[in-house]
């Protein structure tokens, strides 16, 4: 099967008054299965309903006004999907969410008005909101407007529902009231488990928009196994663990392409064994790059891409090697036999002389014990979307300041 090439579709939301499509960007989360997840470089918007606005930022929050930190472990649910616990309603139900840094809606995948033809056929958990007394559904109130939302994947996966409001806790300590998301009424798809999205990405509708007491300030360390724990921080804690013994900050871009608001900066080379491919030798220039959670695999210039895979090559010419792991994944390697694998060494530099050495899980993808790949994928055409995925992210701190602009990585996380 040929690599994906990033496609797009549309992300419909029905007015109350009239219909209107909004198209994005939808870029690939991975392979095998894995989720085609939204991007968001047009110049559409997503739109929670009119009435909520005053609502939204005057968001009521218990338990630290101050904005002194939270901190929220990790969890890797499948290969590459990093999730968090919340809760939701009162008295709290526990969902598992996607933490996804690549999009400004959360929403749920399963509501208790979803029938059973048209849910998920899954074992993820369904939001009771009848058992919620903070529960509300702003499209209850005849002038409310832009109250549906409709999101389809490349895969063909989709999520149909309503904006809706109600508490989202993640401690008994940390409640938000009157935080608005997504509550699916007709979905399908595989999302490995997880039971909907949290996103925290830079824009209105995301956490940090409906929450600004954190000012736009929180960390993560997302785990290298299945078997350890990451966290997520948020405000003054984010600093403390986050931002020690950083001295140069890499520039959070804004919008260099148009559209909604995401995290991107300027990646300038990539470093393999002891061979710096510095990117302006194949590009012209410096590389624009988004830093999702949601994606699993970074993409990368094709031509690019095939400098990097060279030199990886030529590091592990002691391995024999074996099929490629179809759509994404072509360097791969048969390691039965080998007990102590020398993964080569990588090393990322981005813009302002900033450089993170990568953890040697986040250089090859492990499709089991025996056979292992190199965890980057080719961009087909030139106008695809440049990621560094989750994969790529274990265990880092990976710093942001939203206010400030800037972003920092810095190894040995968690």
């Amino acid at each position: 099967m040929a690599v994906h090439r990033t496609l797009f579709c549309c992300v419909l939301i029905f007015l109350c008054l009239n219909e209107r499509c909004v198209c994005e960007a939808r870029g690939p989360v991975g392979f095998q299965g894995h989720r085609y997840r939204p991007f968001s470089p047009s110049n559409s918007h997503q739109h929670i309903p009119q009435d909520e606005e005053s609502r939204v930022r005057s968001l009521s929050f218990a338990g630290d006004e101050d904005g002194e930190g939270l901190n929220v472990p990790v969890k890797e649910l499948g290969p590459g999907s990093f999730c968090v616990t919340v809760g939701f309603g009162t008295p709290r139900q526990d969902l598992n969410l996607f933490l996804d840094t690549g999009s400004d809606i959360s929403w749920i995948k399963q509501c208790q008005s979803c029938s059973q033809s048209n849910c998920h056929n899954s074992q993820t958990s369904i939001f009771d909101t009848s058992a919620s007394s903070t529960f509300s559904n702003p499209c209850s109130n005849s002038s409310a407007k832009n109250c549906h939302y409709s999101i389809k994947y490349n895969d063909g996966s989709s999520s149909d529902g309503l904006w809706v409001r109600d508490n989202l806790t993640f401690t008994s300590s940390f409640a938000y009231a009157n935080f608005v998301f997504g509550c699916s009424v007709n979905s399908s798809g595989d999302f490995d488990g997880a039971d909907g999205l949290l996103g925290i990405g830079p824009g209105r509708n995301s956490l940090l928009g409906q929450a600004g007491n954190y000012y736009g300030l929180f960390c993560y360390c997302l785990p290298s196994s299945k078997s350890s724990t990451g966290y997520i921080m948020f405000g003054v804690l984010a600093i403390n663990t986050c931002n020690l013994d950083i001295e140069n900050f890499i520039p959070l871009l804004e919008n260099p392409n148009g559209g909604p608001p995401h995290y991107s900066v300027n990646l300038v080379g990539i470093t393999i064994g002891q061979k710096r491919l510095d990117i302006e030798a194949y590009m012209g220039s410096s590389l624009n790059i988004r830093v999702d959670t949601g994606t699993t695999i970074t993409r990368l210039p094709g031509s690019f891409h095939e400098a990097l895979k060279s030199e990886f090559k030529e590091l592990m010419s002691g391995y024999s090697q074996t099929s490629p792991l179809p759509p994404l994944l072509d360097t791969c390697y048969d390691l039965t036999g080998h007990n102590n694998v020398t993964v080569p060494k990588m090393v990322l530099h981005f813009e302002g002389s900033n450089d993170v050495e990568l953890d040697s899980s986040a250089v090859l993808w492990r499709e089991n014990e025996s056979q292992a790949c190199l965890a980057f994928a080719g961009n087909e055409n030139d106008g695809d979307l440049n990621i560094i995925g989750g994969h790529q992210q274990r265990s880092l701190n990976v710093y942001y300041d939203v206010r400030g602009k800037k972003l920092a990585f810095r190894k040995g996380g968690c």
